[in-house]
């Protein structure tokens, strides 16, 4: 991630990084949290190019998004078509009457 943001020209140091050991030490759950000034239209560009380059290296590397939304939602979802149909049947069976977030499932 450092590289990436490096070649996008995001200063490193403006990054956050979280990483969580999980499962008696066997994985690792991380964050990356870009922060920008939401005025500065370049600052929005750059972080979006930078999350969606990202998004599609680290999901060629083997990278897991448990939790998948805003714009990298549909490139994650998509890419496991029976992880998306399953949940989609278990929001089906948990909100029949489609009342949470009426039309959507992360995407």
């Amino acid at each position: 991630m450092y590289d990436l943001a490096g070649k996008a020209g995001y200063s490193i140091s403006d990054m956050g990084v979280y990483v969580q050991p999980m499962v008696q030490g066997v994985g690792a759950h991380c964050e990356f949290n870009l922060f920008y000034d939401p005025d500065s239209s370049g600052d929005v560009r750059q972080v979006k190019d930078l999350a969606a380059l990202a998004t599609k290296t680290l999901m060629s590397a083997g990278a897991f998004f448990s939790r998948p939304y805003g714009e990298s939602a549909g490139m994650i979802m998509n890419r496991d078509a029976a992880s998306l149909a399953v949940l989609k049947k278990l929001k089906k069976i948990f909100d029949p009457n489609g009342v949470m977030n009426p039309g959507k499932l992360c995407l």
